[in-house]
């Protein structure tokens, strides 16, 4: 917030005023050094080597290349996205930790959900934390029956990878319209 008053300080002395005065500055340098301290102010602050998402557009796009993975399943792929001591919490499955645990967790599920379709939308980007909401459709492998799931994901990145992914989830038959008792037995 001090930073913001010193601009806007800054920006009124240019002849600007961004609460909406929306005077002409009277000094053009002014005017164009507080612009750039302003853009400089949003900007995020990325730590030589850090290759986490700083930017809703880097994060947006992390989040459709996970997507594309599921479709179909590139569990090597999927398992190198996330840091080799990652720990996972997925819904009501106990907490596990490790890539090895990972890979058998994706293999489960791509040998469970025949068929699967995904669709991940990103959510938000605070620092090193994003979250992103999902709509997956599939068959059940042992059942034939045809599933669809939502989930609620947060991701805690280090490095570019996945550190610490937790996933709230629910599913149910596609054909079937849940009401909140169902869904609380």
């Amino acid at each position: 917030m001090k930073a913001l008053k010193g601009a806007r300080s800054l920006w009124c002395a240019a002849g600007e005023d961004p609460i909406g005065n929306n005077r002409r500055p009277h000094n053009k340098r002014a005017g164009l050094i507080v612009r750039e301290v302003m853009e400089m102010a949003v900007q995020p602050v990325r730590k030589e080597g850090d290759r986490n998402p700083r930017t809703v557009e880097e994060a947006r796009s992390l989040v459709a290349y996970v997507k594309s993975l599921f479709m179909p399943w590139n569990v090597d792929a999927l398992v190198a996205g996330f840091t080799e001591d990652c720990v996972v919490r997925f819904g009501v499955i106990p907490e596990f930790r490790g890539r090895e645990a990972l890979r058998k967790f994706f293999e489960a599920r791509r040998a469970k959900q025949k068929g699967y379709r995904l669709d991940k939308q990103f959510r938000s980007l605070v620092n090193d934390v994003m979250t992103n909401v999902w709509e997956g459709e599939w068959e059940d492998a042992a059942t034939g029956q045809r599933m669809k799931g939502f989930g609620v994901e947060a991701w805690t990145m280090r490095d570019g990878k996945i550190a610490v992914w937790e996933a709230a989830f629910n599913a149910a038959p596609a054909d079937q319209t849940v009401d909140v008792s169902q869904a609380l037995r």
